[in-house]
């Protein structure tokens, strides 16, 4: 898992294990560093469809988003349980620690239709405060490279999002092109349900036999995600 409130944290992997009258347990934790990009396009459009442009108006929208994050994960440190073949058991765990050694790769992308509507009060020409709520389709696909394993896992879904924004556009001074000032807050959610392909392109030290080239596929696969932002601009008209 990684918080994306919170990118300067560590990123943290928990493995469980459970078989039915056997055992279950917790048998592998780890923290690793993680170097995190992203990119956020928007595209907007809205048509007036009542009230006074001047005062309080309303409008109908329609928007294309596209968002990409990309996380390389390198070093780990934690500790690990080996399993016993021949007494079928997890034995005393041992301490796990590698520097300068790349972990993961990791990619997703969403592409999200929506339409929607915003409200507008005061004057678009002069101080104004807009709030838009859009409800989306969303399509996703992710990358999941684990490097040490020798695993590589696409995967892709779709499903619903809703994303709302507000907008607060003063301008202190009036003229021909004034001064102005920009608060901004968005907030967006989404549930997506698709599917997963793993494939080994080496043997998996964390198994038992020669992994090479075997390949799972139909996996179901789970994309969640709830962010928010805020944002301050002081700009002049031109």
């Amino acid at each position: 898992q990684r918080s994306l409130s919170d990118p300067g944290s560590k990123m943290i992997d928990s493995d469980w294990d459970k078989v039915a009258g056997r055992f279950d347990e917790f048998f592998s934790f780890t923290e690793s560093d993680a170097e995190m990009r992203g990119l956020l396009a928007k595209l907007e459009v809205g048509r007036h469809v009542s009230g006074d442009p001047e005062k309080l108006s309303f409008s109908l929208n329609a928007a294309l988003h596209y968002q990409r994050v990309v996380q390389n994960i390198d070093n780990y440190a934690g500790w690990q349980m080996p399993f016993n073949e021949s007494a079928y058991q997890y034995e005393d765990s041992i301490e796990l620690s590698s520097a300068d050694t790349a972990v993961l790769y990791y990619k997703i992308t969403y592409l999200a239709p929506g339409l929607g509507f915003s409200t507008t009060i005061g004057s678009v020409n002069r101080s104004f405060a807009r709030m838009t709520f859009l409800g989306q389709v969303i399509f996703a696909e992710d990358f999941d490279d684990h490097i040490r394993r020798f695993k590589s896992s696409p995967g892709k879904g779709t499903g619903q999002g809703f994303s709302a924004s507000g907008l607060w556009h003063f301008v202190p001074i009036s003229g021909s092109k004034p001064l102005f000032v920009e608060f901004s807050a968005t907030f967006s959610t989404l549930s997506i349900q698709g599917s997963q392909t793993q494939t080994w392109y080496g043997d998996d030290p964390a198994s038992v036999g020669d992994d090479t080239g075997q390949s799972v596929s139909g996996i179901p696969h789970d994309f969640h995600s709830t962010q928010y932002s805020i944002g301050l601009s002081i700009g002049k008209e031109i």
